[in-house]
């Protein structure tokens, strides 16, 4: 019997072959991904059914990939069978034990809402559409990373199937060097079914975009002042040319800008404090910073009519001075790409304040995540792209490389990059007592071998 004509035979109606209702959903990603045409895809119920797919597709030598929300590439693989895990969606908020559960497609908007009803919440990145699973594995950096720490610190226990289908729970008592291995090892060592995270404050904040005309002296400040700010301050700058947003004034469409997006999660009194600092640094040109329930801020923009195709380069930078920040302002200004830009997602506070060897994320010491971004909707630029994105990081000398920004296009490097000294051979024994097949192979993968 083929996988395909069991897989059948127990899950009926969750396998979905090409051209049936529902396999277009359930292999799409957030963004373009041509050329990758998944065999089929699942899209399992329960944490039993998972483990029944990863039995037969690894029995019978199919290729098997993972997708929630979609956001890498990666997340389907031409030949494959791809396993949507967004019936996984179960959620429970415990506000009084403070602990938020949920299954392993959840996606960060659902998680956010729910946790908003008890003026609680989770740090999950700045995107409403992105999976929590996959984000978590990966670290997980957002607005509210400096003051409770990335996601992954915020992780009680795990539970996942395995590459030979047993389910196990993966917590500081059960499983522990597998339960390390998770929090930044990505996705390396089975299907993530559901999850347990502490719950923090997070009900009503201060934040919005605040945007200034580009200027090397300016983004130094900038820097310098986000670095300096309480805890309660989260930020990402990007570094772009303006595109034609109907929410952002025309006059400022096609200027090159530095757009922060800021969260502030303290008292209302000192986030106008902090908000009055930085809007002295300049002149805005464009402050929609108002108090606002803490899922708005990260709504996100609606979603395009046309898929971009986007190469992603990604490092960390120690510290900003004058010549980088000259560095990044002349590569967005001359690259011939439409969708050019260079995102700095702020560090410091809590995340440093975990032993760089506590988890398997290991840039904790750094003042910024930059993620080095190209993207077009014309396809004979794709490759144009991805060479300006190569370039530019080289140019702006970052280090190591953050596994929740990946390319299309991974070397061995990458992984080395990602996992410096001793994180990468620890991980590869974890990888080989837990996944010694490399049955979980479409993510940064850590050869078992």
């Amino acid at each position: 019997m083929t996988p395909y004509a069991t897989l059948e035979t127990v899950l009926r109606q969750q396998l979905l072959p090409p051209g049936s209702p529902g396999y277009a959903t359930a292999t799409e990603t957030f963004f373009a991904s041509p050329g990758r045409v998944p065999l089929a895809a699942v899209r399992p119920t329960s944490a039993e059914e998972v483990a029944v797919v990863v039995r037969e597709t690894h029995h019978h030598g199919v290729p098997l990939t993972v997708r929630s929300g979609g956001h890498t590439p990666r997340a389907i693989a031409d030949g494959s069978v791809t396993l949507d895990t967004r019936k996984l969606n179960a959620l429970h908020m415990d506000p009084k034990g403070r602990i938020g559960t949920a299954g392993g497609g959840v996606l960060a908007g659902d998680y956010n809402a729910a946790a908003h009803q008890h003026e609680l919440s989770t740090g999950f990145g700045d995107s409403p559409t992105v999976g929590i699973a996959g984000l978590t594995l990966g670290g997980g950096l957002g607005f509210l990373s400096r003051r409770d720490g990335l996601t992954i610190d915020n992780l009680r226990s795990a539970d996942l199937v395995l590459a030979d289908g047993s389910l196990v729970t993966a917590s500081h008592e059960e499983h522990p060097e597998l339960f390390w291995a998770l929090r930044g090892g990505g996705g390396n060592f089975g299907v993530v079914t559901q999850l347990r995270y502490d719950l923090r404050p997070a009900g009503t904040i201060t934040g919005g975009l605040l945007g200034f005309n580009a200027d090397p002296d300016l983004l130094v400040a900038v820097t310098a002042a986000v670095a300096a700010a309480p805890r309660e301050l989260g930020a990402m700058l990007n570094l772009m040319i303006v595109p034609p947003i109907p929410w952002i004034p025309e006059e400022i469409h096609g200027t090159l800008a530095l757009m922060l997006f800021l969260c502030h999660s303290g008292s209302a009194r000192d986030a106008e404090k902090v908000f009055a600092g930085l809007r002295a640094l300049g002149q805005p040109i464009i402050d929609t910073v108002t108090q606002k329930p803490y899922p708005e801020m990260v709504e996100g923009p609606p979603a395009a009519p046309e898929k971009p195709r986007v190469a992603v380069s990604s490092g960390f930078i120690s510290s900003i001075d004058r010549a980088w920040a000259a560095s990044a302002i002349d590569a967005v200004e001359t690259s011939a790409i439409e969708l050019a830009s260079i995102q700095l997602r702020f560090m410091g506070g809590a995340i440093a304040e975990v032993p760089p060897q506590g988890t398997a994320f290991a840039y904790r010491h750094h003042q910024a995540s930059v993620a080095v971004v190209a993207g077009t909707y014309d396809p004979a630029k794709a490759d144009e792209g991805a060479a300006w994105a190569t370039r530019a990081r080289s140019a702006l000398g970052l280090t190591g490389l953050y596994g929740n920004f990946l390319g299309d296009r991974l070397t061995g490097d990458d992984v080395t990059n990602a996992f410096p000294g001793e994180t990468l051979p620890r991980l590869r024994e974890v990888k080989r007592r837990y996944d010694p097949d490399n049955v979980f192979f479409s993510n940064l993968n850590i050869d078992p071998a």
